[in-house]
């Protein structure tokens, strides 16, 4: 059995904003040249050119993805998949249910019925937000007041769906983005990128660093 035509997405990551590389100072080394002295005389210091290493460059800051799951790889959902294709409707481990009845589990390595590997994560799966109607699914993180936050994730479309292909983007119940796109003769993956901000949690309650995937498109089976 096939799944319904629809777009896909993997979760991604959020991250705290890292700070940026200072580079190395330059270094002058110092001017080679003849000095007129006496015959025993030694050279002064400052006349001789001294080699000076550079400083190693420092190691990149690793960077902590915030979300559980973002890839929905976990062996709780692992073991949802049937056959190598694909989950009934559910939700993924770690995530919350928005909206809809539930989104499909679809296996990374999975390259037919219209679906191919997203190639920024192969050791990952992804979801189809629109396999039976509409859904939701959020993840909230703990967060700072006032911290920045970068939020990546991929998003693909199902080769060849006819219909629309929209999905929401929420953070703390402000809409980031709305996405809309259509695949034509591949999935056409590509990597979202945005900077969050994170609000105080007495006055957000629940929405406290509440991420959101939404479908907005039609409800048949098939789109987001």
């Amino acid at each position: 059995e096939q799944p319904s035509e629809e777009k896909e997405r993997r979760g991604g990551e959020v991250a705290k904003d890292a700070s940026p590389e200072e580079s190395p100072t330059e270094q002058e080394t110092g001017k080679s040249g003849s000095v007129d002295t006496p015959e025993k005389e030694e050279a002064k210091p400052e006349d001789i050119a001294i080699p000076v290493e550079q400083p190693e460059e420092a190691p990149k800051a690793e960077r902590e993805n915030l979300l559980k799951n973002g890839s929905f790889n976990s062996d709780v959902d692992e073991s949802k998949i049937r056959n190598g294709h694909w989950s009934s409707v559910t939700t993924p481990d770690g995530w919350e249910l928005t909206k809809g009845k539930g989104v499909e589990i679809i296996d990374g390595q999975l390259n037919k019925y219209g679906k191919e590997s997203n190639p920024n994560d192969l050791e990952g799966n992804f979801i189809e937000l629109d396999g039976l109607n509409s859904s939701g699914i959020a993840q909230s993180i703990e967060t700072n007041v006032g911290q920045t936050y970068d939020l990546a994730f991929d998003f693909g479309a199902r080769d060849a769906h006819g219909g629309d292909n929209k999905m929401e983007v929420w953070w703390e119940g402000q809409l980031v983005d709305t996405i809309e796109k259509q695949a034509n003769g591949g999935s056409d993956w590509s990597t979202y990128n945005y900077q969050v901000t994170a609000g105080d949690p007495a006055q957000l309650g629940d929405l406290s660093g509440k991420l959101e995937f939404r479908s907005v498109g039609d409800n048949d089976r098939g789109g987001e």
